[in-house]
């Protein structure tokens, strides 16, 4: 019987090492070929200084996101696990910050994000005849929903208010992991407004999901 369960305790383990063997050969595959599309989860803190025109320009620092084994990502971020840059992204709200909704957008050729030695850019452009074409960044400030009670609200200085939204992004450096790649940014968060909004920079906070891949030949269609 000793014996016997010796053998057992063997062939388990050998079955136990090709199993690994395999999965270690399958996830060192997908890595090697970038299965695509690549998705990365980075969060991001940012400041937004006011402009006269009432428009902000929002900068700020990415980093590799912490989760949990219940898909929870957590709010701790690692100085040594900054991953991104995010530089001159011009947001214009519409409507009064007291509305239950307050959408806003990025300027087209604004919001360049540094990572993976590419830079990504907000995909739209402006025509001659000022209509707006490509995929561009449309977000929303949400009042309605009230206070976010997190470290940053001081009641009747700093109020955090939820942000949400998507827009397309493409490569326009050419290098890197996501070179000549397009995709989409999409984003969860808090602006933390301070009363004097327009005499004081903002700041916040927003996981964003970046998915790219290539397109094929042919592809963008021009003028879309």
């Amino acid at each position: 019987m000793k014996s016997s369960g010796k053998r057992a305790a063997l062939r388990m383990a050998c079955v136990g090492t090709l199993i690994f063997a395999v999965a270690s050969v399958a996830l060192a595959d997908g890595v090697a070929n970038q299965q695509q599309p690549l998705t990365y989860l980075v969060k991001f803190l940012v400041t937004g200084s006011p402009n006269p025109d009432g428009s902000f320009t929002i900068n700020g620092t990415g980093y590799s996101t912490i989760t949990t084994n219940t898909g929870q990502v957590l709010d701790n971020v690692v100085p040594g696990l900054k991953v991104a840059t995010l530089n001159g992204a011009q947001i214009t709200f519409s409507g009064q910050l007291t509305d239950p909704v307050v959408p806003f957008t990025c300027a087209p050729g604004s919001c360049q994000i540094s990572i993976g030695g590419s830079t990504l850019e907000a995909d739209s452009t402006v025509n001659p005849d000022g209509t707006v074409t490509g995929v561009p960044l449309l977000g929303r400030l949400v009042p309605a929903w009230g206070p976010v009670n997190n470290s940053n609200f001081i009641p009747g200085s700093v109020t955090p208010m939820r942000i949400l939204g998507c827009g397309g992004i493409k490569d326009i450096s050419g290098q890197g992991v996501f070179a000549n790649m397009v995709g989409s940014i999409c984003f969860n968060g808090v602006f933390n407004l301070p009363t004097n909004l327009m005499s004081t920079p903002l700041t916040g906070e927003s996981n964003c999901t970046i998915t790219m891949h290539t397109p094929l030949p042919g592809f963008p269609l021009p003028g879309y």
